[in-house]
């Protein structure tokens, strides 16, 4: 497994993903090995996989869809060699490359719902960490979900930090100016999806199924 920039305890896809590898080899009685390599920046990419490549690891996990590119050259030069990458799609699928990704909006929407449901002051918040794609999409579901709650149960709880509609919110800086201490929602960098009792409490309101987004690749900045 290779992270992106950031940690393993990340409380994210890095910890996730390295933490999934782990516990495959822990159940797999000494059948399977996991190794990981740390990307410090993106110049780390290519020869992090190429270390893996030269180690023939039956497969190579890439983190985060900024190492889509990386990815994408390795797969190409090296047609043996299995990969998967989380949190990327490509447009063009290649044979050789899993690409690990789920409906990220739906856990925004049922996290809003139930704060929307547990307010007292009527305000939920979202913020996030940059204006991308992949963070943007949990703060859309957010921002669902209380619009459902409030067409539900015929009420009008305010989202604070994001609107669909625009594609504008608050980034990096928590809501201390705003009144009330509403209830607050991190947005992929340092918030994990529902656990599995909200979960459970959030589908029961019977939301009508989403579309699946993924995103098709594009240069990003660094996160």
């Amino acid at each position: 497994m290779i992270s992106d920039t950031g940690t393993i305890n990340d409380k994210s896809f890095n910890q996730s993903a390295y933490e999934g590898a782990t516990q495959a080899a822990a159940a797999s009685g000494g059948k399977i090995t996991a190794q990981f390599l740390p990307s410090s920046s993106p110049s780390d990419y290519a020869p992090n996989i190429t270390t893996f490549i030269n180690q023939k690891c039956g497969i190579i996990v890439t983190v985060g869809f900024l190492m889509g590119d990386a990815t994408a050259a390795a797969a190409k030069a090296n047609p043996s060699q299995k990969f998967a990458i989380v949190d990327f799609t490509y447009a063009k699928p290649f044979k050789n490359v899993s690409t690990l990704v789920y409906n990220t909006v739906e856990d925004g929407f049922q996290a809003c719902y139930l704060a929307a449901g547990m307010s007292k002051t009527k305000k939920v918040a979202t913020f996030g960490g940059q204006k991308l794609p992949t963070v943007t999409i949990y703060m859309d579901g957010f921002w669902d979900g209380v619009q459902y709650y409030n067409q539900k149960h015929h009420t009008n709880v305010q989202v604070l930090g994001w609107n669909e509609k625009t594609q504008n919110g608050t980034l990096h800086r928590q809501l201390h100016r705003h009144h009330g201490r509403p209830a607050a929602h991190a947005t992929r960098s340092s918030a994990r999806a529902p656990t599995s009792s909200s979960r459970s409490r959030a589908t029961s309101a019977s939301a009508p199924p989403r579309r699946c987004r993924t995103r098709t690749p594009r240069r990003a900045p660094r996160r």
